[in-house]
């Protein structure tokens, strides 16, 4: 038994191992389009590029690798179903239960490693490609400006400076036109100014000393308004990457911070529905991958001529029902319609009681379980017949 634990086991991972790098690929195309934009047109190093990257891999890997358990679970299973190697062993003893042994014990292998990427490798790497990007922006910023250009690499702003010191980035006679008010744009002078950051807001900021502002208002024509200040922040946008990003979302904080804001928002009177729907995910999506095992093992051996291209045609549509149900429900449960914890495990719910039907009847390949019917069937006629004696 242990050499057919190991053939059927070899060929499952050999087949999750190329679907996982067939499924990552294609939902990282046009990342890697955008990735490379930054090395050609924006200089960035490559070494960045990568580490960006790959943080972007546990998200994807907590999508493509339930994902990709289906379509070894269903390929495996349909050969040995279409070369007949099924019957023999079936002849020979074993049931369903036991061929079933193999995808088993890959599919727990699969849902330990869902279930570190959405517990940990998931929220680590979103706030890594956060700092790196908030770094990438900042250090792009000091890099575009260059001294007596003009510098229109910031949207809504043009940057001069007259004179700027290379290693501190200090910069000195500063003149900005700042067009985000396109009915009132103003232009700044400065004596003096550098680009710094503000980390909890995550925005790059141009820090100007010792200067004036000149507006001429929309509303009062043939007015010149001129303010002098001290000290003045402007934010700097750069296009790609942003450099003023958005507030962290649920799916980029670890358990203990999702927690700790649903707390925070319980005492304040917040909306915590979606918090809690992030929450209950993590748990439901490596448990997809032993859904998927109960689900697809049996169809697989009813659909016994089934080449690659049905089985790829099959855990395409069992995978679009999947995260239908799964995007439904976790709408469902955004705007509180029904409890969290039944919109993050509707989609394992509704496959894993199908998935766990055919099961019932899989050593008779039926599409219901009759054998579950006609065993009950004659249970009872058993227990009549008791009663008659």
């Amino acid at each position: 038994m242990k050499i057919i634990d190991r053939y059927i086991g070899r060929e499952l991972f050999i087949t999750l191992s190329l679907g996982l790098a067939v499924f990552t690929f294609a939902l990282l195309t046009q990342k890697i389009l955008e990735l490379m934009d930054l090395i050609i047109t924006k200089r960035v190093p490559v070494e960045v590029v990568v580490l960006l990257f790959l943080y972007t891999l546990p998200a994807l890997f907590v999508t493509t690798t339930p994902l990709s358990l289906l379509l070894a679970v269903i390929a495996t299973y349909g050969r040995l179903a279409a070369d007949h190697e099924l019957t023999a062993l079936k002849t020979a003893g074993c049931s369903l239960y036991r061929l079933a042994r193999p995808a088993f014990g890959v599919g727990i292998a699969a849902m330990i490693f869902t279930a570190f990427n959405t517990l940990y490798a998931v929220p680590y790497g979103s706030q890594a490609f956060r700092d790196l990007l908030f770094f990438l922006a900042r250090t792009r910023a000091t890099i575009g400006i260059q001294e007596r250009t003009f510098n229109d690499d910031f949207h809504g702003l043009v940057l001069y400076a007259n004179n700027l010191d290379e290693g501190s980035g200090l910069m000195e006679g500063v003149f900005v036109v700042d067009t985000h008010n396109e009915e009132s744009p103003r232009i700044i002078t400065a004596r003096r100014g550098y680009v710094g950051s503000d980390e909890r807001e995550n925005a790059v900021l141009l820090e100007l000393q010792e200067g004036s502002t000149h507006v001429t208002p929309k509303d009062k024509s043939g007015h010149y308004q001129v303010l002098g200040y001290r000290t003045l922040q402007l934010a700097l946008s750069v296009g790609n990457p942003q450099t003023v990003l958005k507030q962290m979302t649920p799916d980029e904080m670890t358990i203990s911070q999702l927690l700790a804001t649903v707390r925070e928002r319980r005492v304040s009177g917040g909306w915590t529905a979606d918090l809690m729907v992030s929450f209950h995910q993590r748990f439901a999506a490596p448990a997809a991958c032993l859904v998927f095992i109960l689900l697809g093992t049996p169809l697989a051996i009813r659909v016994r001529r089934s080449g690659r291209g049905i089985s790829l045609g099959l855990t395409v549509l069992l995978a679009m029902i999947y995260y239908v149900l799964m995007i439904s429900g976790e709408g469902l449960g955004n705007k509180d319609v029904i409890p969290a914890v039944w919109a993050s495990w509707l989609p394992n719910l509704v496959l894993g009681m199908i998935g766990l039907l055919f099961f019932i009847g899989g050593d008779h390949e039926s599409w219901l379980p009759w054998s579950l019917f006609v065993g009950w069937k004659r249970g009872v006629a058993r227990t009549k017949g008791m009663r008659v004696r």
